[in-house]
Parts: C-alpha cells; sequence; structure tokens
C-alpha cells in the first residue's frame, strides 16, 4: 500500500508524534507513505526523524489555500490520509484536481476539530462535505470525539473507527526516576482550551501562600504565551512557574525523570505516565482549577474530554493528597501510572489504523467553485479578525461551552 499523508505543519504536537511512531511500524508492515505538509516544517528535530520513514513535501506558501492549490502529484498512492479540517480540504483538491484514484481518509484528533460555530455559513460547508464521505472513512482518537461531531454536525459515525492513542513505552523502559519533591511539570502547547496552564499559576500561588514549596515547569508554547507570562507576573511566581518553551520529542524521558507529578491531557498524559509520573487529568476548557483525578485512577479512555459524569476535584487538592502521601505509597502510585499507560501501546494502535486504511470506502467527493471561493473568503475573513485580537471561528471551536 502507498500511502499519503496530508498534514498542516511539522511541530511538535500530539498529532506529530502518534504518526512518527506509527511509521516504523507501518513501514515493517509493507506500507510506503509521504507526507504533504500545508505550512511547513517548525520543529527540524521532529523533520529528521520523519525523514527516515517517509518523504516529505511541502506546498508552496500561496498554496496554503486550496483554490491556490497548483502541486501536481502522480497517481501511484492508495489512501490519502488527512490529520484534521484544512488537511482534509487539500486532501480532497488534490485528489480532485490530479484525478487520483486514491481514497480520501481523515483523522480527528480534536474533539472539536470539525465544530466551526454553527452560526457560520462555513458550518454548513463543512457539513456538506463530511456527508459526502463514507462515515467508514473516518478515525477518531476516541469514542468521545465520534460522540462530539455527531451531536455538533448531525452525522452519524457510529460505524467510524475508533483508534485511540498509542505510545512507545519501549522508550521508558530503562528510565532511572529520581523525583524532585517540589517539581510539577507540564508538557503543552499553549492555547486557549488549556486554561489549566493558567489554572495552576493560581494553584502555585495558593501553595506558596499555604507554606508548601512547590514549582510548576511548563514545556510548550503558543499564542497565548504572552499572557500567561503576564498572569505568572502579575503573581509574582517568576521563581515559581517556569516555560521552558519548545522541546524536541526526544527530551521527554529526561523532563520526566526528575518530576514528582505532572498535569495534563492526551499524548502527555500517558507519556508521563508511562515514565512512572502520577498525572493529574486536566479537563479541557475547563473554567476552574479542577481535576478527574489521577489518570492511575481511571477506569475508562478519557484523555481531558468534558465528562459531565465524572466527578471533579480541586486541583490544590490532589497536589496535596499525592504530596503526603509515604514514599512507599508514592511508589506504588508510580508503578500504577506505568501500568495504566500500558493500555496506550502504539502496537495496539497500529494494528487499528492498519485495519482502517485497509477498509476505506472509495467516494468522488470534491469541491465546487462555490465551495472553493467561500473557504478563500471566509479565511481572509477570520485572518483579519485575528489580526485585531479577536477570537476567530476556526480558533473558538476549540474552546466548549459549558
Amino acid at each position: 500500500m502507498k500511502l499519503l499523508i496530508v498534514h498542516n505543519r511539522l511541530g511538535l504536537g500530539g498529532i506529530e508524534t502518534q504518526i512518527l511512531q506509527l511509521l516504523p511500524i507501518m513501514i515493517r508492515c509493507g506500507v510506503e507513505v509521504d507526507v504533504l505538509l500545508i505550512r511547513g516544517i517548525a520543529n527540524e528535530s521532529i523533520r529528521n526523524q520523519f525523514d527516515e520513514y517517509s518523504n516529505i513535501f511541502c506546498l508552496r506558501k500561496w498554496e496554503a489555500l486550496p483554490c491556490f492549490q497548483t502541486t501536481s502529484v502522480s497517481d501511484q498512492y492508495d489512501v490519502i490520509y488527512c490529520t484534521g479540517w484544512r488537511a482534509l480540504l487539500h486532501g480532497v483538491r488534490l485528489k480532485q484536481r490530479n484525478n487520483l484514484r486514491a481514497t480520501v481518509s481523515f483523522g480527528v484528533y480534536h474533539p472539536r476539530e470539525f465544530c466551526i460555530p454553527n452560526s457560520s455559513r462555513y458550518h454548513m460547508f463543512l457539513k456538506r462535505l463530511l456527508r459526502r464521505i463514507p462515515a467508514g472513512n473516518a478515525a477518531f482518537l476516541l469514542r468521545e470525539f465520534a460522540d462530539e461531531h455527531e451531536a455538533v454536525l448531525g452525522i452519524d459515525y457510529s460505524s467510524s473507527q475508533v483508534l485511540s492513542l498509542g505510545i512507545d513505552l519501549k522508550r521508558y523502559d530503562n528510565l532511572e526516576r529520581n523525583a524532585c519533591r517540589r517539581r510539577i511539570v507540564g508538557v503543552a502547547r499553549i492555547v486557549n482550551f488549556k486554561t489549566y496552564l493558567f489554572h495552576m499559576a493560581d494553584v502555585i500561588r495558593a501553595l506558596v501562600d499555604s507554606g508548601h514549596d512547590y514549582e510548576f515547569h511548563l514545556y510548550g508554547y503558543g499564542d497565548l504565551e504572552s499572557e500567561l507570562r503576564s498572569k505568572i507576573t502579575g503573581l509574582n511566581l517568576q521563581d515559581r512557574y517556569f516555560i521552558h518553551g519548545r522541546v524536541d520529542y526526544s527530551q521527554l524521558p529526561a523532563i520526566f525523570q526528575g518530576a514528582f507529578m505532572s498535569i495534563g491531557e492526551g499524548a502527555s498524559l500517558v507519556e508521563a505516565s508511562a515514565a512512572g509520573v502520577p498525572s493529574l487529568l486536566a479537563i479541557e476548557s475547563n473554567q476552574e482549577a479542577s481535576t478527574y483525578g489521577f489518570f492511575h485512577e481511571q477506569k475508562d479512555f478519557n484523555l481531558g474530554s468534558v465528562d459531565h459524569a465524572k466527578s471533579k476535584t480541586p486541583i490544590l487538592s490532589d497536589i496535596l493528597r499525592l504530596g503526603g502521601l509515604a514514599e512507599n505509597e508514592y511508589q506504588e502510585a508510580c508503578e500504577r501510572s506505568r501500568q495504566r499507560a500500558g493500555c496506550f501501546s502504539i502496537d495496539k494502535v497500529a494494528n487499528g489504523f492498519l485495519e482502517f486504511l485497509s477498509r476505506v470506502m472509495p467516494h468522488d467527493t470534491a469541491l465546487t467553485k462555490t465551495e472553493l471561493l467561500l473557504d478563500a473568503l471566509e479565511s481572509a475573513k477570520w485572518a483579519l479578525v485575528g489580526s485585531t485580537g479577536f477570537e476567530s471561528a476556526p480558533r473558538v471551536r476549540y474552546m466548549r461551552k459549558l
């Protein structure tokens, strides 16, 4: 099988690390992989790792919108796999322009990836487009993601593949932990729906004010970094809340090696647990400093999605609960964290992904001139709105109204 993965931009994120870990397994199973990037490369280290297993191509800058796409692709691919909303538009357009025999499919790695606010004309456009693609050609990271899209778009995704999240557990086999009792870590992009990063400033301030010696070390970057730094400064936490910026995927074991605990969602939550770090399950778009508790105490596969059936506890009280454990009790929590991460082996995910690719259904979905024009006009409007400091519809979609 020859596979073309269409992705927005190559950086250090959950989608990239998931695909990177799938690549060697797919190669061993006889799948040839090329990667087409819409907005280029943001992390050269990740690029070098992708280069080991795939050919990487980039659209030119003026091709950022599907209506301006001119790239030619030979008719050699069996499946085009698109990793989100913008990637799907380009994948459909690529097949249409080049008259490819390849079948277009897509993956959903965020609970609201295609959920543009329904007051938008773009919402109706996406709904029409998705209705033209067989539900079996959609793969969701979690069942909750499929349920959310069903509710917002009114499309039945009960027959869609649920991939789950997978990591390479072996990379932590020989990690010797040396936990510093005051060190809490997080690995995340600083974006609007990761509200817990802002809540952690309040939590650390409260802990320090009550006489507890804790620090929070955040590894990541994002659009809201300056806003977060302003909050840290306003709370006088410059010596307690540290933002370390971009990191390479290869650095994660070293980051987790000295951590007492972590807080996060998605891939970083599982990675920390695999390293034996007790990890709090953060909640997307949460408007309060609360959590669903420690990941090793969970019975389901929730990785940070809103679940109104689950009870919340204050982040501060969970930190103090872990901090109050005796050393043998803490080591038991570390071991339970490793065991919990074992449910997310990349080998299990790879089997499901290969099965998904083998049964995608052919379809003749194409973008009309009207749809291409709508996409171009709406994109220009969103860029203008974003330049004035307001939130555009694509950015707002990630924030769930609770």
